[in-house]
């Protein structure tokens, strides 16, 4: 690769010194020599333009490809060799993650493949925090620089993905297990060719590429968790298909009704209804995983084949959650303490196929698969102090939820006249969220006799929802090189892409309403759920003690298409050897059509946007010396409100908290963005960089709690006036064997990143100047790790800290006595401690134990008041312990 720039040197000449052996570089830079004898060699590296490489002590051993790298300095004229000492990397290691990032035209961070092989995480969400100023929301959600996941974007293999999340724009990173990708990285400044919808960062994922080497590798393992395994748990076990994630006939929505549906049709959808409330608790097993992952490289055909899968039981014993609506008292209004246990099924397989059509073609086929299925059985003592019948209450909720991606990619590289090169991208993704079952039902106490009861007053509520997105993307990328002075090449790059996109909500509310006067007699109401809602007891009045009814106004399904189209022109421009500049701007169309499908004229209106953008950016590099260099960056993006936020309809995600409307008013939101970085690489896989940005936005978007009636609040969708964010990044990494004892193979790294906002949201705020959503003062990552006895033992210990955070903006509220402010809803700062050790016991096989979450550090959240804090949210996941063992083939 060129070291200025890590753009792969197309058809270099490679060959072993002293013989007739050599090669030449595809496209990729890519070359294979065959037939070498086993023994220490010398390879040469030549391409006109630039300086020829040589190194020493290449080791090639029986049976398996030896792969060495390049990189070469570009040259005016042809010289002498220069001759240098490498070490081997693939494109999914450290060293090759920090080079990519030290050549790169924008700033950006990553983790590399192997970095989270010593990490004890499964899936993106638990790698991608150990990136320097991103962190994790919900365990899945990207906070990149403080930005919430609004103002950041998700790309599989360079191309945007669909959500299957109903409430977020980005995807959610659990549904990535980490062992079917060779890095992450966060691009976190903008370049016209990457998409210009995100300010803190465009996160792209990268799956695994074939191997130079034959690979067969499987891996199994257990954990084991301090709150859930062989405790006594309430759920479901696993019967017919529920192990991969599909839901059997019992967990389906029983036969849509036809519109208007009464009578025996309505009972006989009630009678169907599954009638699981609080299964009987049952010692819950060890958590369950493996992986197998296949791949080889045939002459001008390399495939890699990768399947990875996990289940487990968790349980929350003692999770709490209450609400303020009013800052003067420290009271809160509602609340619950819960017994609530998750059950999930997790797995994904890639399958990707390249194949070297002569020198100047390469033709690309990837996809990718993931499934998740959690079922969330919730058990709760509840209080609602507005209400006029007042007590305490018991609540039971059951909520099954399958979620599925599929993306599929066929890619095409080829080398034109001039140099020139045509890179293309046709790629279809699905994404979708299947929630067949979510009922919940409330007992009301009888403050006499101490007995709950289903109560005429209180309904239960029986949701069921499907979303699917749909896209079809195209993207067209043509470079040219065009020779300047000094030897030196300028890039011109130019290309557009279009993106279909389609997505349909469905959903539908039911009631249960227990009868006046119930033909069983009152007693019915008192039954355990199980039986109060069993067939004999529910279907329609006046034969039925509880009968169903549909609710309209609170489920609005929609069809909406939100398309784009983008072009872009940009230079990439080295004026000196110590000065590079690429700069340009792109264009984006945004088409946005939300079509409401309820039948019902008051909610039947369109909404729609036409907007144009043109977001031009520059990044400029200079070269301080040959391994520090200055970044500055100054760009525009925007962020667009998600269709879910546009569309009128009412969501609620788990019974007792608030639910989600949107807001067909909202406006788009438009950033101005600048950013330093200075950076030093003492070696090839050290780092010592420090960073500062600023952001000014105009409208950002915020959600807000209100509480339009006494016994409902709700989170709403609102344009703020404008905000400024601006914060600074270090992060350190190297080699600690300098110090005084500190043995060989201990090297560690730091990241911290603060940020500091002023988001000025308007009236409803009274002019109150607050942070993001999101957004932490501090984020902390710590990274220590030793790698020894001839590379048969690594050991990792890494910790993760952050401030506190607003996850929820409380908004003014309406009241008897006027005016009242509800408090902002705070996460406490949290700090956790991980670790992993993993060894290889023979040539062939890897044993590991891992622990998350060591320190048992819980989630706490709070409101403000006159009073003082109020905690008003507990969560403790409890700690993890994982032992797993690697078998080579």
């Amino acid at each position: 690769m060129d070291k200025a720039n890590a753009r792969p040197i197309a058809f270099a000449m490679v060959d072993i010194v002293g013989t007739q052996l050599g090669s030449q570089a595809d496209l990729d830079g890519r070359y294979r020599i065959t037939n070498v004898p086993v023994g220490m060699h010398r390879v040469r590296a030549r391409r006109l333009g630039f300086q020829p490489a040589v190194i020493d002590s290449v080791r090639v051993t029986e049976g398996e490809a030896t792969i060495q790298n390049f990189a070469m300095a570009s040259a005016a004229a042809q010289i002498a060799a220069v001759q240098t000492t490498a070490v081997a990397a693939t494109r999914a290691s450290d060293a090759a993650m920090l080079a990519e990032q030290r050549a790169a035209p924008s700033v950006s961070d990553g983790i590399s493949a192997q970095a989270m092989a010593r990490a004890p995480g499964a899936n993106a969400a638990d790698a991608i925090t150990r990136v320097t100023g991103v962190s994790i929301v919900d365990k899945k959600f990207t906070v990149v620089r403080g930005l919430p996941e609004r103002y950041n974007n998700t790309m599989l293999n360079g191309v945007e993905l669909p959500s299957p999340e109903p409430l977020r724009k980005i995807v959610p990173l659990d549904i990535f297990p980490s062992s079917l990708l060779e890095s992450i990285v966060a691009s976190k400044t903008a370049t016209p060719d990457k998409p210009g919808d995100f300010s803190g960062g465009s996160v792209e994922i990268r799956t695994k590429e074939f191997p130079e080497n034959r690979v067969i590798q499987g891996s199994i393992s257990q954990d084991w968790n301090s709150l859930a395994t062989l405790q006594r748990v309430s759920y479901v076990p696993h019967r017919g298909l529920d192990w991969l994630g599909f839901g059997g006939s019992d967990r389906s929505m029983p036969p849509r009704l036809s519109p208007g549906a009464q009578g025996d049709e309505l009972e006989r959808f009630a009678e169907n209804m599954r009638n699981v409330w609080a299964p009987t608790p049952r010692r819950a097993p060890p958590g369950l995983g493996f992986g197998l992952s296949i791949g080889d490289r045939i002459r001008n055909l390399g495939y890699t084949v990768a399947l990875t899968y996990s289940s487990k039981v968790d349980f929350l014993p003692d999770k709490m959650y209450q609400f303020l609506s009013d800052n003067r008292f420290g009271v809160a209004e509602r609340g619950y303490v819960a017994r609530e246990s998750n059950s999930t099924v997790d797995w994904g397989a890639t399958a990707n196929v390249s194949l070297l059509a002569g020198s100047s073609n390469k033709i690309g086929l990837k996809n990718l698969y993931t499934r998740n299925a959690e079922e969330v059985i919730t058990q709760s003592q509840a209080f609602e102090t507005t209400r006029q019948d007042p007590g305490r209450l018991r609540s039971y909720q059951v909520r099954y939820v399958e979620r599925e991606l599929l993306q599929t990619q066929l890619t095409g590289d080829h080398a034109l006249i001039l140099n020139s090169r045509l890179e293309w991208k046709a790629t279809y993704a699905q994404a979708a969220r299947d929630e067949p079952d979510n009922r919940s039902a409330t007992y009301l106490e009888d403050i006499n006799t101490g007995n709950y009861y289903l109560q005429t007053s209180i309904q239960g509520q029986i949701w069921f929802r499907f979303l699917e997105d749909r896209v079809l993307s195209g993207n067209a990328d043509w470079s040219l090189p065009v020779p300047i002075w000094g030897g030196r090449e300028a890039l011109f790059k130019t290309g557009g892409m279009y993106r279909d996109k389609q997505r349909d909500f469905d959903a539908s509310l039911f009631a249960y309403r227990p009868a006046l006067a119930p033909p069983s007699g009152a007693a019915v109401f008192g039954l355990p759920p199980e039986e109060a809602f069993s067939p004999e007891h529910v279907g329609t009045f006046p034969t039925s003690d509880i009968a169903l009814f549909k609710l309209d106004a609170f489920a609005l399904p929609y069809h909406a298409k939100d398309n784009l189209a983008a072009g872009y022109g940009m230079l990439d421009l080295p004026l000196f050897s110590w000065f590079r500049i690429v700069a340009g701007a792109r264009a984006e169309k945004w088409m946005l059509d939300v079509n409401p499908k309820t039948g019902q004229v008051a909610f039947d209106s369109i909404t729609q946007r036409r907007d144009l953008d043109i977001l031009p950016s520059v990044n400029l590099t200079v070269s301080l010396t040959d391994r520090i260099n200055l970044r500055l960056a100054g760009y525009q993006t925007v962020a667009r409100p998600d269709p879910r936020e546009l569309s009128n309809d009412y969501y609620t995600p788990v019974t007792g908290e608030c639910s989600n409307q949107g807001n067909n008013q909202l406006l788009r939101t438009q950033v101005d963005n600048a950013d330093v970085r200075l950076e030093f690489y003492p070696s090839g896989s050290e780092l010592f960089a420090l960073s500062g940005f600023i952001k000014r936005f105009a409208r950002p978007v915020i959600e807000t709690v209100n509480q339009p009636q006494a016994t409902t609040c709700v989170v709403q969708y609102m344009n703020g006036e404008s905000a400024q964010t601006y914060g600074g990044e270090l992060e350190m990494r190297s080699s600690l064997a300098f110090l005084p004892l500190v043995p060989e193979g201990v090297a560690g790294s730091l990241n911290f990143t603060i940020v500091e906002t002023e988001a000025k949201l308007g009236e409803l705020f009274q002019d109150e100047k607050v942070p993001f959503m999101g957004q932490s003062p501090y984020v902390v990552n710590a990274n220590l790790s030793y790698t020894g006895f001839g590379d048969r033992l690594t050991a990792t210990l890494l910790g993760n800290a952050y401030g506190d955070r607003i996850v929820r903006y409380g908004a003014t509220s309406l009241s008897s006595t006027g005016l009242l402010q509800i408090p902002h809803v705070y996460e406490q700062k949290r700090s956790t401690i991980d670790a992993k050790v993993s060894m290889r016991a023979t040539n062939r096989v890897t044993i590991s134990l891992s622990g998350r979450n060591l320190g048992d550090s819980a989630q706490r959240f709070y409101q403000g008041s006159a009073q003082g804090r109020v905690q008003t949210g507990f969560m403790r996941p409890g700690v993890t312990v994982k032992a797993g063992a690697g078998v080579e083939f």
